[in-house]
């Protein structure tokens, strides 16, 4: 590269002005006989002596040297301005050659200017860490006649089954999140709502920051009213006798093995419904992205669910039963001898139907069934994406 593209260069990247520039594209000219601004051409005899030519040369290679430190000199701050140009002239034509620039060059800069400013030192930050400490406490209420239970946590399961004891003993394994030093059992203690007399048994934990697992022993007789609430957990019901049951639960699942009650009702969001062995007059269930069974003897069975299968496998003869799935198979199950009328539709799936005396239909999808038997035997099943089943026991 020669001194005339070295200086084109130097402008082009913003390390001198456009004026200086021209200055020494003047001056190489003056020597080399290179044709000048106002297109006169400059003769120059260069048969002279070597040693004036070199000479030459060099004066222009020095006075180039001096104006590309002249113009770093312009535009490199000091320390103490901390980056701020000293006059609006070179601010201006600071900001007029930023686009100029290479990008590596104004990385550099900045750097330069980062290190030099801002005092540097160690900075030590504590970050939040979470704990997990289990722990294990029992209630014990002798001799409890309540006939109204009530339970309701946050995080956690209840799991209710009998034993031959006359009280009832509550086992509850905690588990405690979060910076605190105390004993988790005691912790328990301090943030739950117990209360017990004659009537009614209520067992509150409405602290997201416990997980409590309760294990619930309950005399072996007849309740009156059972209400339990869980948010993030499970319940289960192991060979209880009661008139009503309502349980509300979410992020869990349910799970009944020989329960007789007279009024049964299930909520669920996102949690299976699993009910085995269950002797009630009525039964309400619902749930939503989860699967429903249910297996008994139900006078009048109402259930429904959303994303999931719905199956109802009835070992006596019905009143009604009305099922419906929005994206799931819905099924049905009846004794042989058992009524079957009411009317049955999918909207995009198919009618399967086993049953004596009920003829399969063929690419049909709806349907009204005339059964006789037993009880009346309604049936008002429906379904969107799935099919729909009925079979005989």
């Amino acid at each position: 590269m020669n001194d005339r593209e070295r200086i084109i260069d130097l402008i082009k990247r913003g390390v001198i002005s456009s004026a200086e520039g021209l200055t020494l594209l003047e001056d190489i000219a003056k020597q080399g006989g290179v044709t000048g601004r106002s297109g006169r051409t400059i003769v120059v005899d260069w048969h002279g002596d070597d040693a004036t030519t070199m000479t030459t040369a060099a004066r222009v290679r020095q006075h180039n040297e001096q104006a590309v430190l002249r113009a770093e000199e312009t535009r490199t701050p000091n320390k103490g301005a901390a980056g701020t140009p000293s006059s609006s002239d070179e601010r201006d034509e600071e900001q007029a050659t930023v686009g100029k620039r290479p990008l590596r060059y104004l990385f550099r800069r900045s750097m330069r200017d980062v290190i030099d400013n801002v005092d540097w030192h160690d900075v030590a930050r504590r970050l939040p860490g979470g704990q997990n400490r289990r722990g294990t406490k029992t209630f014990d209420f002798a001799d409890c006649t309540a006939s109204v239970l009530a339970f309701e946590v946050a995080n956690g399961s209840v799991h209710y089954r009998t034993w031959d004891e006359p009280g009832v003993h509550i086992t509850a394994d905690v588990r405690v999140y979060g910076r605190n030093d105390g004993d988790p059992a005691q912790i328990l203690a301090d943030r739950s709502v117990i209360h017990a007399d004659g009537d009614s048994l209520s067992f509150r934990v409405p602290d997201k920051r416990i997980t409590v697992d309760l294990d619930v022993r309950l005399p072996r007789r007849e309740y009156d009213h059972f209400d339990t609430q869980v948010l993030n957990g499970d319940v289960a019901f192991d060979e209880i006798s009661g008139q009503d049951f309502y349980v509300k639960l979410a992020n869990g699942n349910l799970r009944v093995r020989s329960l007789k009650a007279s009024m049964f009702e299930v909520e669920n969001v996102n949690g299976d419904i699993s009910v085995r062995d269950l002797a009630a007059q009525d039964a309400v269930m619902s749930t939503v992205n989860g699967d429903l069974t249910v297996i008994g003897t139900v006078n009048a069975l109402r259930f429904q669910t959303v994303n999931g299968v719905a199956r109802a496998d009835m070992n006596a003869p019905v009143e009604s039963i009305t099922g419906a799935s929005v994206n799931g198979n819905v099924g049905v199950s009846l004794p042989r001898n058992a009524a079957l009328t009411g009317h049955v539709q999918t909207q995009f799936g198919r009618l399967v139907f086993q049953a004596h005396d009920v003829p399969n239909p063929e690419n049909a999808r709806q349907v009204d069934l005339n059964r006789s038997g037993e009880k009346s035997g309604n049936l008002s099943l429906s379904t969107g994406a799935g099919d729909i089943l009925i079979f005989d026991n």
